[in-house]
């Protein structure tokens, strides 16, 4: 017990003692090796990074800069981006409050800018070691170096000599740009003079024993040394706050963890094979030092995870996924993979399509996917032609003479041929139309062009959505996550399956009834009187299974009596056949008046040609002749008859007829 209060005691000294300054940034190697903080010119809390460019980083909020900065050294502290905390050495001096310093590491922007601890410590990049005698080495082209340099430390890099470099005692004081310093292996002059590096150290002390235990203190709590253990509530039991101590979060800490989310880019027109989503520091690609971004398909971490890169595509009017409509993929489900491509991290993101059956693993089973076209129309020419590339994937084109565009061609293609880039020929959707003559298109890879002669164009109708909503993937840290990131519609299974729904579109064109139809009061036409709908209830009761039955029953009973309809034949088959007893059923009237008389016996030619059936009965079934106001009977003599059927033209009636008398031939 004795033993822990002296620790205790020690910890009140140590805090008293290193009062002026209450937080370090001392290194394990310093506390061993008995060096104490390198000599501090300016230090502050409020540093930012401006910028940051390979192997640059801009730092901003600093005091007492000057054009003496160059080569000093710079120490950060608290930056969310690991690579911006360390010591980095002073390359450019901007102005007072800002300089720029070497960090091929550096990132922007970082999550903590403004609120940066930063150190400045004496150091340069210009020093000479000129003279050596009896163990002392002189060293010039200092800076800062004062009376109170004598029994600090300078450490020295880059000589040529490896003796000359080390950590070594300063012993005199020559001038604000030169001291003295003990090395007993030192050599002078040395070849690299006027480019060794140096700083001026100070001996370890009970302050920097201080810093080092006040800066683990604030490391492991991640607030000052002297502020309480943090805490947080559980779900589970809110409002109990649970200190975030060792034992709480080892293994448990959020910002260890990034987990892919949904987002959405709505209403956005598609390109034949890949298309670019844009927003300026919106599409940032996950990378293998900072897995946070778009997961992209051709780059670390996630080269070839389909999962992870998998892009769902609906329509963007019905929420449908969509199916391939022709050829050997008919039916597979259409979707996109987020790619690096030729995009630029942070503002652009390649999706490239793809096919999969219903069933299939998108990974074994997919295949690249071209958008599918209508038929061409009539707006086609080949004129003189300007492409102007715009922002965000567009192409205006002018010069479309006598295309006769209008708003109603937005969401069709237009293809071109015959312009100079490559890029520029192809199939594009049409996003806006600014006149008769000019359309805007989306083709990311577009390079201003023209006027070009000769370029062929030809718009073609859509068959599939030319614009459509698309949801991606999201790689974020879990201690960064929306609170709604999981709520997204895609993943809670509010739209449906593509085939389940294609089917039902299918029905629909079938049935010829539009979304929300519940009856066919309002579909159905010809309901008059006399028809046989007009037999229908109207309203929610006309289903297709009530109008089939009525059908069905105006139909009526195929069996039928009489020498013409034939019982269960089709209405087709009993109409000709009617048609038939009506057409052979038809009599025609020949009148013949007669310039000079029949004689009896004689066979008589029936006038106009006319033809009529022999009826062996006698009851001439199928010729009827009148004469003098009578019905004249076939058959013999004998039977007291008046004429015979001689043949199909001619008859022989068996008394005169005289000139002038009327015969009518009825031929049936």
């Amino acid at each position: 017990m004795p033993q822990f209060s002296r620790f205790n005691a020690l910890d009140q000294l140590l805090d008293v003692a290193g009062s002026t300054r209450q937080a370090g940034d001392r290194l394990l190697t310093d506390e061993t090796g008995g060096l104490g903080s390198p000599v501090i010119l300016n230090s502050g809390v409020l540093a930012t990074i401006t910028a940051f460019s390979t192997p640059s980083l801009t730092l901003a909020g600093l005091t007492g800069q000057s054009a003496a900065s160059v080569g000093t050294l710079i120490s950060l502290r608290n930056a969310e981006k690991a690579g911006n905390n360390g010591v980095f050495r002073v390359l450019t001096n901007i102005s007072a409050v800002s300089n720029t310093v070497s960090d091929v590491g550096g990132y922007f922007p970082d999550g903590n800018s403004g609120s940066l601890y930063w150190e400045q410590y004496n150091a340069g990049i210009a020093a000479s070691l000129t003279v050596f005698a009896a163990g002392i080495v002189t060293i010039t082209g200092l800076q800062n170096m004062s009376a109170n340099s004598v029994g600090r430390f300078i450490t020295i890099a880059g000589a040529a000599t490896g003796a000359n470099n080390g950590t070594f005692l300063i012993t005199e004081f020559v001038s604000a740009t030169s001291v003295k310093y003990a090395n007993a292996a030192g050599v002078a002059p040395d070849a690299n003079n006027t480019a060794i590096q140096y700083t001026e150290r100070l001996a370890y002390s009970l302050n920097d024993d201080l810093d080092v235990e006040r800066s683990d203190r604030a490391y492991i709590k991640g607030v000052n040394y002297d502020q309480p253990v943090p805490s947080y509530t559980r779900p589970t039991l809110v409002g109990v706050s649970v200190p975030a101590h060792l034992s709480n979060i080892a293994g448990k800490t959020l910002d260890a963890f990034a987990k892919s989310i949904n987002r959405g880019q709505f209403d956005w027109p598609v390109e034949r094979t890949l298309t670019d989503l844009y927003g300026a520091g919106t599409f940032k690609h996950a990378d293998a030092s900072d897995t946070t971004g778009v997961p992209v398909f051709d780059a670390a971490p996630f080269v070839s995870d389909w999962t992870s890169t998998f892009v769902q595509v609906v329509d963007e009017d019905t929420g449908n996924e969509l199916e391939v409509l022709t050829g050997p993929n008919l039916g597979e489900r259409i979707f996109g993979v987020t790619y690096k491509g030729a995009a630029t991290s942070p503002n652009n993101v390649e999706i490239r399509w793809y096919s999969c059956p219903q069933s299939g693993n998108i990974a074994t089973s997919s295949t690249v996917y071209t958008w599918e076209q209508g038929a061409s129309t009539a707006k086609t020419g080949t004129t003189s032609v300007t492409v102007v590339a715009g922002a965000n994937g567009t192409m205006a084109i002018t010069g479309l003479t006598a295309g006769g565009f209008v708003v109603g061609d937005v969401e069709t293609w237009l293809t071109l041929s015959g312009l100079s880039n490559g890029a520029n020929n192809g199939s594009f959707v049409i996003i806006s139309v600014q006149g008769l003559t000019a359309v805007t298109v989306q083709n990311h890879a577009a390079i201003s062009e023209g006027p070009t002669a000769a370029v062929t164009w030809t718009q073609k109708l859509k068959t599939q959505p030319t614009f459509v909503n698309l949801t991606y993937g999201w790689n974020t840290r879990l201690d960064q996550i929306d609170q709604n990131a999981w709520r997204f519609p895609m993943v809670g299974g509010l739209v449906s399956d593509a085939d389940l729904r294609q089917d039902i579109i299918d029905i629909q064109t079938t049935g010829g009834w539009p979304d929300g139809t519940t009856n066919l009061s309002t579909l159905l036409t010809n309901t008059g009187a006399n028809f046989p709908f007009f037999n229908l209830a109207g309203g929610a009761g006309d289903t297709v299974v009530t109008a089939l039955n009525i059908l069905n029953q105006q139909l009526g009973n195929t069996t039928f009596t009489g020498p013409y309809l034939v019982n269960n034949a089709t209405v087709t088959a009993n109409l000709q056949a009617l048609s038939n007893a009506i057409n052979t059923s038809a009599t025609t009237r020949y009148i013949e008046r007669l310039a000079s008389a029949v004689n009896a016996n004689t066979s008589h030619l029936l006038p106009g040609g006319a033809t009529y059936v022999l009826d062996g009965t006698n009851n001439g079934l199928h010729l009827w002749v009148f004469w003098r106001g009578l019905l004249r009977d076939p058959g013999t003599v004998a039977n007291g008859d008046d004429y015979a059927e001689t043949d199909t033209t001619h008859i022989t009636p068996y008394a005169k007829i005289n000139a002038n008398d009327h015969i009518n031939f009825f031929v049936h």
